[in-house]
């Protein structure tokens, strides 16, 4: 199984993780590799086609560079 992060801009924590179409996206595993590395899934699964190779392709955010806002309280 092979795993490719791509970052459409250096300065936001949103991402896009690509993996092989053999891979098996049913179980549990897959999730718990990204949980491990610090991705967080934010969305489905589809199939990306770009040039001559397709994959599967999923947002995720990268929760090291992630910067939750501070909580409001309410009156």
């Amino acid at each position: 199984m092979k795993v490719k992060l791509v970052r459409p801009s250096a300065d936001f924590p949103l991402a896009w993780v690509h993996v092989d179409l053999k891979t098996d996206l049913g179980g549990d595993h897959l999730t718990d590799i990204l949980r491990q590395q610090g991705y967080t899934l934010l969305g489905r699964w589809e199939v990306f086609a770009k040039d001559d190779t397709s994959e599967f392709r999923a947002p995720v955010l990268i929760e090291s560079e992630h910067v939750k806002p501070k909580a409001r309280r309410r009156r």
